[in-house]
């Protein structure tokens, strides 16, 4: 869904500058399909395409640097014009517990970064000392109340994650049985994000930061993939506060 959002961004603000550009639909259903319809507007069947027609290929930061590839009131006015169909808050209600006031959200990406050898070599970094790190400064002017802990992998974010002065009772885990716009509500809602190198987490914090504005307050490891730019993120509103990462401890460690 991140990945794709890039390529649609690209799009919308091209045809705002009176360019005839669509992205190629290669991407197949998906319930963020039904959900922002105006996105589909941005799209050509590939039965339409014609020989004639120009392509454009990705470039080595895949349209997604921020500064380079758009500029914060071109991504502000895709925001508003294509992702604004859903009421966050409603869809949010949808978690299993509901979500509570004043909660800070922290968004893990597990999945195949971490269980494709080849993506882990890439992708992996110590996610608990990150969190760890992030969770102290965002503590600095006192403790949330409660937290919701969004990832494909909760299982592992129960077993691994543990943020000091807080106990379970104030967490609550929102994943894949709630379904991925629930996931992606709760945390584009939320006005304190913790985020790790996923592009489904810098657009939920964009669209978290469209929402509060100068509120907003998002933590990010200032890392996102080996193979580009030496590992240094491309995708980052500058506004965010980036903070160093590890690689991953050794094996027989947690996060092994």
């Amino acid at each position: 869904m991140g990945n794709v959002l890039y390529l649609l961004l690209r799009a919308h603000t091209a045809q705002s500058e009176g360019r005839d550009h669509l992205v190629l639909d290669q991407f197949g259903p998906g319930p963020w399909r039904d959900a922002f319809p105006r996105l589909n507007e941005l799209l050509l069947p590939p039965g339409q395409l014609a020989f004639t027609d120009r392509r454009e290929h990705l470039g080595v930061t895949f349209f997604q640097a921020f500064g380079e590839d758009f500029t914060r009131p071109e991504l502000q006015r895709f925001i508003a014009d294509r992702l604004s169909d859903v009421d966050l808050d409603e869809v949010a209600q949808h978690a299993s517990p509901r979500p509570r006031n004043h909660e800070v959200v922290i968004n893990i990406r597990r999945g195949d970064y971490y269980s494709n050898p080849q993506f882990r070599r890439t992708f992996g970094f110590d996610i608990v000392d990150y969190v760890g790190n992030a969770w102290t400064e965002l503590c600095e002017g006192g403790s949330p109340p409660s937290i919701a802990i969004v990832s494909d992998d909760p299982d592992w974010c129960r077993q691994h994650l543990r943020l000091p002065g807080v106990c379970q009772a104030d967490t609550r885990y929102v994943g894949p049985a709630d379904g991925i716009l629930v996931s992606w509500a709760t945390v584009a809602r939320a006005r304190e994000l913790i985020i790790t190198n996923s592009t489904f987490s810098y657009w939920a914090a964009y669209v978290a930061g469209h929402r509060h504005g100068a509120a907003n307050r998002v933590w990010a490891p200032d890392f996102h993939a080996r193979h580009v730019r030496q590992g240094a993120p491309w995708q980052h509103d500058p506004r965010w506060r980036r903070l160093a990462v590890r690689p991953e401890p050794g094996p027989g460690d947690v996060c092994s």
